[in-house]
């Protein structure tokens, strides 16, 4: 288990790094990232190469046993090269440059972009391939944007659909492209949909929106083979941005050795709309859960809150005491191997003045960087106890990042939010302490007792026959509105809804609505569901029974007393359909109920504040407890097991009292 900063060298006078490196190895933090924007300082000119003043740093560092992550420098690149090469500059959707000066400024289509971010990759490699203090990689910095529309893009967007769709003849006929008479008989005819409110097809834009994932993605491993090929025992990771919907993060991560997440808890909303149900400490695990999933194994944290937030004129609210610490065990608790706090000291330039690090400007210690050191020392005394063991999580999230844009370009409800969606689901299984993976459509899906596939846009008939066998060997699949509407190339199917799945789901969709105006319709739940009265909102389904057995109905509105979810047999297991977006008491509701189908209700009371999650490594099982709320909460251990607090040593009594944002991890020591 490891502990380090984000460190910015280049940043300040040398005479600080010594008193910098001592002040971090006294606070127990053992790693360092550096370099990720520093390549102006290292390549100052084209093909002058000075890496003196960073062999100098990491020099310091290693004295005090630090060990280094190097980043390719690629997310800014540097005055010289755009003055030299505009063309490398993104381009907007009004055909205007950016602008220099910031970063994430460049065309990822590029040739000469590529070829000079390939040369500093190389030159890095080449010149710290062996070095004892370096032990790791970071590619680029938060990769994914910009969208650029210039005419190298669209050059490269004609070639990517020439590869795709094979014949112009083939692309017409999957398109559509004869509404509104716009066959195309010349590849060069192809447009890029440059403007979300146009009027172009809605399968160009998903085309589009995969083309630019691509070219991300070939970006990012043309690095990754660099390094592979010239720094070999180096492990390679890549600093991921949560939910971030600019790039299949599962294609993205697949090159990699471990995924990384930017974890900044209470400075942005992370997927749920700001008057959501659902804005408690539990609800930021999600990043973690999906960020975790992206290969199914531990994974780390490369920028972690240190402190207020804030860019320009507008601050997030700063940590409470003890949160940083609480925050940090969240992330451990979810699967992650090591915490890298963004950043060391909080910068005196440019747009981050005021993203405050573990220190403040004036670079002496204070309460984060205390917090902080008591948690170093905590992970020394746990030593390798928890590394490497594995999250438990019995319950799946089907996510299609595809069938995610395509709901992005035609939503059907503007006040639909896709993670708010399946965000409800997750959190109803949080409340019960019970633990998510997410998967994608090629994952394998045997590993989840159930599955919930909310609103899976497109749907084709491999992987609804990979849903059926998931089904017929005894897993429960809960389906959602807008499912099996479009196949893969966003064009609606030629069938009932849900599509390709409606065998599954034994009913069919009669009729839908939209809830535009944001109006709720009241709902109540039947047998075998305990009687409840909720509420549906942004969208309804009129389900017409075909095997199936109504599990809720309509009490008013244009359906009233038609089924509105259903559950139906099939094979050795169970489907759900659901056909409208509920309230916290539906999905508390139905999630109870599966639960205790599958005999997975732990034997812990539910909480609102208290998050409880397990972590195994062999026959050792660790059970972390984490109070996010800022008052003592109590929790009740089962009868049957007795446990001791790792960060403690002390045997733990059955009635936990936990103090306002405390963790605790538990072991048990014996049975009865």
């Amino acid at each position: 288990m490891l502990i380090g900063v984000d460190y910015y060298p280049e940043h300040w006078e040398r005479s600080d790094w010594e008193p910098h490196a001592k002040l971090m190895a006294d606070g127990g933090f053992k790693i360092v990232r550096v370099a990720e924007f520093a390549w102006s300082k290292m390549e100052s000119r084209e093909g002058r190469y000075d890496f003196g003043w960073l062999d100098d740093a990491i020099r310091v560092l290693r004295t005090h046993n630090i060990q280094v992550i190097l980043s390719t420098p690629t997310a800014t690149p540097p005055p010289w090269l755009v003055t030299q090469h505009p063309e490398t500059l993104a381009m907007n959707q009004d055909g205007v440059r950016m602008e220099a000066g910031g970063r994430r400024h460049y065309c990822f289509s590029s040739p000469k972009y590529r070829e000079l971010s390939r040369r500093i990759v190389t030159a890095m490699a080449q010149h710290y391939a062996d070095h004892p203090a370096v032990v790791g990689w970071q590619i680029d910095n938060e990769i994914g944007g910009p969208h650029c529309w210039c005419d190298t893009c669209a050059k490269a967007f004609r070639e990517w659909l020439k590869t795709r769709h094979g014949t112009l003849e083939n692309l017409n006929k999957v398109w559509g492209t004869i509404f509104w008479g716009q066959e195309y008989f010349d590849w060069n005819e192809i447009p890029l949909p440059r403007h979300k409110h146009a009027s172009h097809s809605p399968s160009i834009r998903l085309d589009h929106q995969r083309f630019h994932s691509d070219q991300v993605v070939s970006y990012h491993d043309m690095q990754v083979e660099i390094l592979r090929k010239l720094c070999p025992g180096k492990w390679i990771t890549h600093n991921f941005m949560g939910f971030y919907d600019q790039v299949d993060y599962f294609t993205l991560a697949k090159r990699l050795d471990f995924v990384s997440l930017d974890y900044y808890p209470g400075s942005k909303p992370l997927s749920f709309p700001e008057h959501s149900e659902y804005r408690n400490g539990k609800q930021l695990s999600e990043s973690h859960d999906y960020t975790r999933s992206l290969k199914h194994k531990p994974w780390w944290i490369m920028e972690q809150r240190s402190g207020l937030t804030g860019w320009l004129d507008v601050f997030q609210s700063g940590d409470k005491p003890g949160q940083l610490r609480l925050w940090t065990y969240q992330t451990v608790a979810h699967g992650a191997d090591a915490v890298i706090y963004f950043r060391w000291r909080t910068s005196r330039y440019g747009i981050e003045q005021y993203w405050h690090g573990v220190l403040d400007h004036h670079g002496q210690p204070g309460r984060r960087y205390q917090e902080l050191t008591r948690v170093a020392r905590e992970f020394a005394a746990l030593g390798d106890r928890l590394e490497g063991s594995a999250y438990t999580a019995p319950v799946g999230i089907l996510i299609n990042p595809e069938a995610r844009w395509a709901m992005s370009i035609q939503k059907g409800n503007p006040h639909f939010n896709y993670l708010g969606h399946s965000g409800q689901y997750h959190q109803a299984f949080a409340y019960h302490h019970v633990g998510v993976e997410y998967y994608q459509p090629s994952d394998d899906l045997s590993m989840c007792k159930i599955l919930v596939a909310p609103a899976l846009f497109l749907c084709d008939d491999r992987l609804a026959a990979k849903l059926t066998d998931y089904v017929q060997s005894g897993g429960t699949l809960v389906v959602t509105f807008r499912s099996g509407v479009k196949d893969v190339h966003n064009v609606v199917v030629n069938d009932r809804l849900p599509g390709a799945l409606k065998h599954l789901t034994g009913c069919i969709v009669e009729e839908y609505d939209s809830l535009v105006y944001q109006e709720t319709c009241r709902v109540e739940t039947q047998a075998p569901l305990p009687k409840r009265s909720v509420k549906a909102s942004i969208w309804c389904d009129q389900l017409r029974l075909a095997g199936a057995k109504a599990i809720a109905r309509y009490r008013e509105g244009l359906f009233k007393d038609s089924p509105a979810a259903a559950i139906n047999r099939y094979g050795m297991g169970r489907v759900v359909y659901v056909g409208f977006q509920g309230d916290r008491v539906f999905y508390a509701t139905l999630v109870k109920w599966l639960l205790s189908q599958h005999k997975l209700l732990p034997s812990i009371a539910p909480s609102e504040h208290v998050e409880i999650t397990e972590r195994v490594k062999g026959k050792d099982r660790f059970l972390f407890v984490l109070n996010h709320a800022g008052s003592q909460q109590k929790i009740t251990l089962p009868a049957k097991a007795r446990y001791r607090d790792l960060l403690t040593g002390r045997k733990t009594p059955r009635v936990v009292t936990l103090a306002p944002y405390d963790v605790k991890i538990l072991t048990t020591i014996q049975t009865t």
